[in-house]
């Protein structure tokens, strides 16, 4: 199986976000790992879902997220877990250390994540 660059990147991050909530689990985790190391992960994962998503429903293989969306996925993720959710949910704190993972995570993203898909050569007729 040929992965391309991206995705490999991508189970990367996935790999160290599982480890990361098991290591909490386990209760092996510092302050800095429970609270903005899973928030750097967040946009990348959660936007390079939505890029393989959109290709899968037809975009083309080229086709990347345009920079001002994951600005806004930035931003949105920061108004909507640190001014919205803490006041209705027990276990959500607002951290405005959290912004700049955010955008970390996004920055992360945008330059390892958002490429054109890896096309095929095509094939020689034999």
């Amino acid at each position: 199986m040929n992965l391309s660059g991206a995705f490999c990147v991508y189970l990367s991050l996935m790999s160290l976000f599982l480890a990361n909530r098991v290591i909490e689990a386990c209760g092996w985790s510092s302050v800095a790992l429970r609270s903005w190391f899973d928030d750097v992960l967040v946009l990348p994962l959660a936007l390079g879902f939505a890029l393989w998503l959109h290709r899968r429903r037809g975009r083309p293989s080229a086709w990347t997220i345009p920079g001002p969306q994951v600005v806004l996925a930035v931003v949105l993720f920061s108004v909507a877990f640190e001014l919205v959710l803490p006041p209705f949910l027990d276990h959500a704190t607002a951290d405005p250390w959290d912004v700049p993972a955010f955008a970390a995570g996004g920055c992360l993203f945008h330059f390892l994540l958002n490429r054109p898909a890896a096309t095929r050569p095509a094939e020689e007729p034999s």
